[in-house]
């Protein structure tokens, strides 16, 4: 997905990108700990605020996979962020997201699948599978940015 965004992303780039995502998986195929959050006394409950965070995030992959542009556009801020982790600008605001991702879900077709995510305060990091229409999904890591009810920013980070 990013590299269709991004063409000619040098070697460098990709080692550092799938250096990262094997990081984030790791981290998350870790989950549960060997110590139990109860067993040494920290509260492990979701706040309301990070439940409203993930529900942000529920409606965006719900409106992609129900292939509704109108309900997933409404996810994101009209000034979203879209990086390519850490800092690669690879877009602004809901008509760059129109442009990308419209004629897919007008089409009818791409889904997301959530293998994992994971909420702390404003931040929801999801361990993806995307698919646009063909056999073939793409595994990503997307970390979104909540703030007043829709997401601000994304970072996709993406093996090659």
């Amino acid at each position: 997905m990013i590299d269709q965004l991004l063409p000619g992303v040098g070697p460098e780039k990709r080692m550092m990108r799938n250096t990262v995502l094997t990081i984030l998986v790791v981290l998350l195929s870790q989950l549960p700990a060997n110590v139990h959050a109860d067993e040494a006394g920290v509260n492990m409950d979701t706040t309301a605020s990070e439940k409203a965070v993930m529900a942000v995030v529920a409606k965006r992959i719900d409106g992609y996979n129900n292939h509704d542009v109108n309900a997933y556009l409404a996810a994101h801020d009209e000034y979203l962020e879209i990086y390519e982790y850490p800092d690669k600008s690879i877009g602004n605001g809901r008509s760059h997201l129109k442009k990308i991702f419209g004629p897919t879900l007008e089409q009818g077709i791409g889904k997301i699948i959530v293998k994992h995510q994971t909420v702390i305060g404003n931040t929801v990091v999801s361990e993806e599978y995307v698919g646009f229409g063909g056999p073939e999904m793409q595994h990503i890591v997307a970390i979104y940015t909540v703030e007043g009810g829709l997401i601000t920013m994304v970072r996709l980070v993406e093996p090659d």
